[in-house]
């Protein structure tokens, strides 16, 4: 188990890294058009968990996420969150900020989850970032003091 947790941290933290090492530090506010966006890119990639369906999960990642987080990444990911979330769970929007690193937006969308199986709420980032028309996945972060 030790070294499914190991690397599932791996991964999240590539991820998160990915994001990260992109963002300038202005900050501006999400529009509403891009909260919808990243609500039903979140969906999507839980969804995809739920109905383990890696194409499902994937289908709004970015080039450098896709090569990232693998199908193998996935299965991991999925097992660990069962365990940790169980099948009954719930994810609500909390906040965002907008920024732009390179001449692209990014949005930085913060989510709770609660479940039955955990005390405190688990916190959800997501990193979406913005290519003329399309928005895609950027990174995410999943994190539980549990």
């Amino acid at each position: 188990m030790k070294t499914k947790s190991k690397s599932k941290k791996m991964v999240l933290a590539l991820l998160l890294s990915l994001a990260v090492m992109t963002f300038a530090t202005s900050c501006a506010r999400i529009s509403d058009e891009q909260k919808e966006t990243a609500n039903r890119m979140t969906e999507n990639l839980f969804e995809g968990i739920i109905r383990e369906d890696y194409a499902v999960f994937s289908k709004d990642f970015d080039a450098p996420v896709l090569d990232a987080m693998d199908e193998t990444a996935f299965r991991d990911l999925t097992l660990s969150l069962r365990e940790v979330l169980g099948p009954d769970y719930s994810i609500q929007w909390v906040s965002a900020q907008a920024t732009k690193a390179q001449g692209k937006a990014i949005g930085v969308h913060h989510y709770k989850i609660t479940s039955s199986l955990t005390e405190e709420p688990i916190e959800f980032t997501l990193f979406a970032s913005e290519d003329g028309n399309q928005t895609y996945i950027s990174g995410f972060s999943i994190e539980s003091d549990e």
